[in-house]
């Protein structure tokens, strides 16, 4: 709540300060200020010669009642007021958000399901998407279960089978994590039957897909078509370079940190986010002159230790989805055809895999550049190089007609 009153003619300075104190660019400043030019009018007309909270009380009242204006206007209006509240109450600026999805676990089997996610996360290096994806399967599944008033001691096989009938549960990734919590259940003696079997023996059936490339000339397009004199095609360019160049995946670029980068030897040196892996890259030439530039001329100052950061204040790190909005939006402008294939972070490394391995670099090289812990999930970027599967192949020599006629052969009378 607005504690203190700021009179009519100072609040547009002390709002435009606040907003550029905040630092964000000049078209939201204006955007923001035309908002609070909207209050100023309704004070003037209803005679306010102070903003204080009873007057915003007024102000919203009287936007929600209007009916002139439209409702993107209002929620502009609307954000305006917020922002000058917090620059008046001297609080800092931060993002809204959504509040997280909460997830319910009744019942005696919800019980355990909680414990044993709270095994998942203290005992296994699971990423927050992972873990995100058992909290969701986990709780669907106790609420199943509470609803047919299953319990421990009762769970038999048709509850299983019920559960697992439908389409939805019959995906992979659900019944791998329904899966272990049963394996859970069983191991530790909650349940006397170990109903895990049931799922092993079901045969999910996914449709192969082969794994998109663009080739060398394609990737030259997609990184020359990003324009590189503002601060936020610098930072753009770098990042696709570490995709490109040396085959990092989104999260690792996301969150590549300063202390990543060893400039003495002209190498980059982190764990991966996905794995836990650490891995040792070059720092080629063209990424550290891309690093370099979007560091000193076009990074925002912050005292995040990472290096790549929002365009807009608050600075921060730089999402998963916008980070994919990014590299999609240069292979559409660069023109090149884009049909069939994806269009995320991860089409470019999997382009620089299939590069490597047709200039004839083996797989453990391979392996090691992507930061693969074995050449077997390499092996998936050999699947759309046919030349290069075609060279792994053995040669079969033709079999003279003399061995099939001779005796004892196929065709011996």
């Amino acid at each position: 709540m607005l504690d203190n009153s700021i009179s009519k003619d100072a609040l547009t300075n002390r709002f435009r300060e606040g907003l550029v104190t905040f630092q964000f660019n000049k078209a939201v400043i204006e955007r923001h200020l035309y908002g609070i030019r909207s209050l100023l009018s309704f004070m003037e007309k209803e005679q306010f010669h102070d903003y204080n909270h009873y007057v915003e009380e007024q102000y919203r009242n009287f936007i929600l009642l209007d009916t002139k204006t439209s409702d993107n206007c209002k929620q502009r209006n609307l954000r305006s007021i917020h922002l000058l509240n917090v620059i008046l109450e001297d609080k800092p600026y931060t993002i809204r958000r959504t509040n997280p999805v909460k997830y319910s676990y009744p019942g005696e089997i919800g019980a355990i399901a909680k414990q044993f996610l709270e095994h998942l996360q203290t005992n296994e290096r699971l990423t927050e998407i992972t873990m995100r994806a058992y909290r969701k399967e986990l709780s669907y599944f106790s609420q199943k279960m509470n609803i047919r008033k299953v319990s421990l001691s009762s769970m038999d096989k048709s509850d299983i089978l019920s559960f697992i009938s439908s389409v939805q549960n019959t995906k992979p990734y659900v019944l791998t994590r329904i899966k272990r919590f049963l394996s859970y259940l069983y191991d530790h003696q909650y349940i006397l039957q170990d109903f895990s079997q049931l799922i092993k023996n079901i045969k999910s059936h996914r449709k192969e897909k082969l794994p998109s490339y663009y080739d060398i000339n394609e990737v030259s397009r997609i990184e020359n078509s990003i324009e590189r004199s503002s601060a936020l095609g610098k930072r753009d360019y770098a990042m696709i370079l570490l995709a490109s160049r040396l085959g990092l995946r989104s999260s690792d670029i996301r969150l590549l940190k300063f202390s990543n980068i060893d400039w003495d030897q002209n190498l980059i040196h982190l764990q991966q986010y996905k794995t836990k892996r650490d891995i040792k890259l070059p720092l080629l030439s063209d990424v550290g002159d891309a690093l370099i530039d979007y560091i000193t001329n076009g990074r925002p100052s912050s005292p995040l230790k990472i290096i790549f950061l929002t365009a807009r204040h608050p600075y921060r790190e730089i999402s998963v989805s916008s980070f994919s909005s990014i590299v999609s939006q240069y292979i559409y402008r660069s023109g090149i055809d884009s049909k069939g294939k994806r269009v995320g972070p991860h089409s470019l490394r999997h382009s620089l895999a299939t590069l490597l391995l047709r200039e004839g670099t083996g797989l453990p090289v391979i392996s090691e550049v992507l930061g693969h812990s074995t050449t077997g999930a390499t092996m998936t970027y050999l699947q759309v190089d046919i030349k290069a599967l075609l060279e792994c192949s053995l040669f079969v020599p033709m079999v003279d007609e003399s061995f099939y006629l001779q005796k004892g052969g196929m065709l011996y009378e």
